[in-house]
């Protein structure tokens, strides 16, 4: 028997639990469900979703429950369910966006190993927004680690790292993108060298750690005493949630494009100035941004000409920063 069909034989019988929840967590199971035996995922809980009211599936337990895959729904690792779980006998815990942590027995089971797939190099961005922490930090190369689990948030061995270069303008729905390709074209080579003990975890450099803090709706709140490129960057790292915003006469103002613009004058940060080709801008701690896209609270998304000509007279010569 030659390599390669040795190698295809023994993924074959790689048998895999998978613990994820949204989108990209199911991209990644589809792709595992491709190549291995999926004994079970782990999943949350259905949600309640939109104006109906009703619960709806994670988009890893509709993958499940389309195939026949056995789907256990975690509130908590105490539940009953969880005696499922103990009983199967397969080679590896997957974990991809979960959302919860895996105590120890759990992570335990698996007959070789628990493996995290973190959309960082770790021992960079440890913890729940790894994606955005890259963005906000303006870093130029981000990408995924393969980790073996521990108890400690991210804290264990490194089965192999990816790195991914940063395009220009890369926002958060971008970048995540380009990183669930990268996953889908290592996943199934890395479980494989991992299983064939061609891969061997190493311990992280805890000296060159750092941690990703959480993400709040406050945190989209602008503060134009910052640098035109912190905002920008606060832009494209919370685009999805929970957006950029400036409070303005009791209002909420959304800011859905931007880009900063050198300025040379000496106006305060949050002073408001209109250009005839710019449009609207505002100063800020090293320059000034020029705002492209607003929305006012149930309105649609406007842009350049229509700020200017709709709204000029409503906004004054400063915006103050303000609590929520």
């Amino acid at each position: 028997m030659d390599i390669e069909s040795s190698q295809k034989l023994e993924q074959n019988k790689v048998s895999i639990v998978y613990a994820g929840t949204p989108v990209l967590s199911k991209k990644i199971l589809e792709k595992l469900n491709e190549n291995f035996e999926i004994k079970a995922v782990l999943t949350q809980p259905d949600k309640i979703r939109g104006r109906t009211k009703i619960p709806s599936l994670a988009p890893v337990a509709e993958f499940a429950v389309k195939n026949n895959i056995e789907c256990i729904k975690i509130e908590n690792f105490q539940q009953n369910n969880l005696l499922k779980l103990n009983n199967l006998k397969f080679d590896f815990l997957i974990v991809a966006a979960f959302g919860k942590i895996i105590p120890k027995h759990i992570l335990n089971l698996p007959a070789k190993d628990s493996i995290n797939i973190h959309f960082s190099l770790l021992p960079s961005y440890r913890g729940a927004t790894p994606i955005q922490s890259a963005i906000l930090s303006n870093d130029k190369i981000t990408g995924i680690s393969y980790m073996s689990m521990t108890e400690g948030m991210d804290e264990g061995p490194i089965y192999s790292s990816h790195e991914l270069e940063f395009e220009k303008n890369e926002n958060k729905i971008t970048l995540e993108n380009r990183l669930i390709d990268l996953t889908l074209k290592t996943v199934v080579p890395t479980i494989n060298e991992i299983n064939l003990g061609n891969l061997q975890p190493k311990k992280q450099d805890t000296a060159q750690a750092s941690y990703c803090k959480k993400i709040i709706k406050s945190d989209g709140l602008i503060d134009f005493r910052e640098t035109s490129e912190e905002i920008e960057s606060k832009l494209r790292a919370y685009i999805e949630w929970p957006g950029l915003f400036f409070n303005f006469k009791n209002v909420q103002i959304k800011i859905h494009g931007c880009y900063a613009h050198e300025h040379s004058g000496n106006e305060k940060p949050g002073t408001i100035l209109w250009d005839e080709k710019l449009g609207m801008s505002v100063v800020t701690n090293n320059s000034k941004i020029v705002i492209t896209h607003l929305q006012f609270p149930g309105k649609n998304i406007i842009a350049d000409a229509s700020i200017k000509n709709g709204y000029k007279d409503f906004f004054n010569k400063k915006i103050e920063k303000t609590s929520l």
